[in-house]
Order: C-alpha cells, then structure tokens, then sequence
C-alpha cells in the first residue's frame, strides 16, 4: 500500500525525467533525537512523515537545523520516496507596492553578499563584506571582528573565561551587590567550584562609583572561606586605603590610608573596634610651606630600641609629659636652654 501510494505521488510531483521535486509545507512535528519532522503541504493533500533536516558528511562537517512545529519550509522529495529539508523558509509580507512591510530591525538594511543566519529568540551570525564577522545572542551580547586592522570587540554585560583558571565578571543591577571582576588562579575548576560566588575566588577585583577595590587573604581549605581578608581600595581623586579584617570576627583588624596631598592615617582596632594605636601625618592643604603635624596615639606600652644615637630638634616647644621620668643614662652630659628651668625637681 505504502509503495501504491508512492506511486501515486510520484506521478503528482515529480517530472517524467524522475527529477526531484520541491513542496513547500508546514512543519507539525520534530523529533530532534532521531533528526527528523513531519510536515503537512501547503494544500493540506500531502502528509511527509520522517523528513531528514541534518546537512551532515562523513566527516561530521555540515549544519544541524532543526525547525520548529508552526515554521514553514521548502521540502525535497527524493525519487525514492523519502524527504529532507531544503530550506526552511517565510515569505515575507509586503504592502501594496510590493515592498516588504515587515521590520527586521538592524538588518533592514543589508547589502549584497552579506549572509545573515538568525534563529529563534534572536541569536545571529552574520558574515559581511568588508571582512566583518559577527556572532551574538542580542545587540549587546556579541562578538565582533574586522579584517581591518585585525581588531575584535567583545559586547557584554556578563563575561565568563575559562581556561585552566577563570575569570568571571559581572555587571549586578541590584544596588547591594557592587560590580565585580573575579580571578580565579586554579589548575582545574569544578562545577560546584564554579557555582560559588566571587567571595571563593583566590582575587577579586571590585568596582563600584569611583573606587576600585583589590581582594584577596588566605582561605580555610575545607571550607574554602575567607580567614582574613585584604582590600586595597584605590580612587579616581588619587587616595588609596588599606584594610585588613578578620573574617571570623567580621571586624576590621587596621587601616591605612593616603591622600594626595600628603596625608595619612594608620589605625589598628582591638576588641569592640577600639582604636589601640593610630598615626596621623597631617597637612594643610592651603599651606605652601612644607609643615605637617603628625599625632601618634599608643594604647599601650611604646617601646624604642635604637642601637645608634637619637637626635631630637625642635625649633619651637619640646614637652615632655609623664608621671614618671626616668633614665638609665651613665651621664647626661648637659642641658642647655635659652631660659631658666622652671619648677624641675631632680631625684639623686
């Protein structure tokens, strides 16, 4: 029955020389584990069951372009009875001066001897004259390259590399998650390495307003979190910061910072953030002259060993303040001062 009705087909489409014939038909179904649809004619009176859409050599070089239930396409009816897919295929719409109505948006406008591929939900390769490639999944998810100069530009708002180490940058719309670039130094990432986020990364760089922050510190091996953490932070006006903090106290450790003008501020916190012990070099900025203040707060004991001699000049007051004065000095040889000492008491 089924060779009759091949017979009888054959006779409908194909040409007295045996040639195959093309039919133009609406695809119902596809099977994409066996690579082939069925398909309906455009006159409803052929159903082509099993037609072949793989465009494939031995060498498994070629196309696979599986269709969709709903598309329309041109299919090759082979002399021995079976199908394939030519080409799939919409025609376009056209107003009444025969001028296609239907936007393609960018690529309204292609000139002769570009080839566009496009596929269903927006993916693209297109290759134009003048030796320009493209490949993207929209307007800004694409890759571009350009005979001229051999230049290539990449448009994206998240970016993955992967190699032997990664690197993963993204762009987060939410305003607590800061815009982050990770780089991942492993000899072989897993998957659940490369699910975690940039907080398990050996650096990370993070950019947000007009700082850039630099991350890293040593992690648990068995929990791959952070011990301790480092952040250099760096800003567009030319200051930069330091901060240590430990992780399981989720504290901050010390600080350092610098700024253009010369200042700097060095603190180191104990328990409940405490200020233990903090170093200001202070200037004015108005100030022309090369005088600074520096302030040096010890929460307690300062020691100063020095092997060779000090020397203490001051050209205006030298206070010295304590409870208790003491030295262990064999002699002190002088004390020289433009006035009279004041109320010194001296203990033999």
């Amino acid at each position: 029955m089924e060779n009759q009705n091949n017979n009888q087909f054959n006779k409908m489409f194909f040409k007295k020389d045996g040639s195959p014939q093309y039919a133009k038909a609406t695809v119902v179904a596809v099977n994409t584990e066996k690579h082939i649809f069925d398909a309906i004619s455009e006159d409803g009176l052929r159903f082509f069951q099993k037609c072949q859409y793989l465009e494939i050599t031995p060498d498994l070089s070629g196309k696979i372009n599986p269709p969709s239930s709903g598309d329309t396409c041109i299919v090759k009816l082979n002399t021995d009875g079976t199908y394939e897919l030519e080409k799939l295929y919409t025609a376009p719409q056209v107003d009444s001066t025969g001028s296609p109505s239907r936007d393609l948006g960018p690529y309204n406008k292609i000139l002769p001897g570009d080839r566009i591929d496009l596929a269903k939900g927006g993916a693209f390769l297109s290759l134009l004259r003048g030796g320009i490639a493209k490949i993207g999944s929209s307007p800004i998810c694409q890759l571009i390259f350009m005979k001229l100069e051999n230049y290539a530009r990449l448009i994206s708002r998240n970016i993955e590399i992967i190699s032997s180490g990664f690197i993963f940058y993204s762009v987060n719309d939410s305003e607590s998650t800061i815009t982050r670039l990770s780089i991942f130094l492993k000899d072989s990432m897993s998957k659940e390495m490369r699910s975690k986020s940039s907080e398990f990364s050996d650096f990370e760089v993070a950019v947000k307003d007009s700082t850039i922050s630099i991350i890293t510190g040593p992690k648990d091996p068995a929990s791959n979190m952070r011990i301790d953490t480092c952040v250099v932070n760096i800003a567009n006006d030319g200051s930069m910061s330091i901060y240590q903090s430990d992780k399981t106290t989720k504290r901050i450790t010390q600080r350092i910072a610098y700024t253009p003008n010369g200042c700097s501020d060095h603190t180191i916190y104990g328990a409940k953030n405490k200020v233990i012990y903090q170093r200001k070099v202070i200037r004015n900025p108005s100030d022309s002259s090369p005088h600074v203040m520096v302030k040096e707060k010890v929460n307690g004991q300062y020691d100063l060993i020095v092997e060779g001699g000090i020397t203490i000049t001051a050209s205006k007051d030298l206070a010295i303040n304590g409870k208790n004065i003491s030295s262990n000095a064999e002699v002190i040889n002088s004390i020289k001062a433009n006035a009279h000492l004041v109320d010194a008491k001296v203990k033999s």
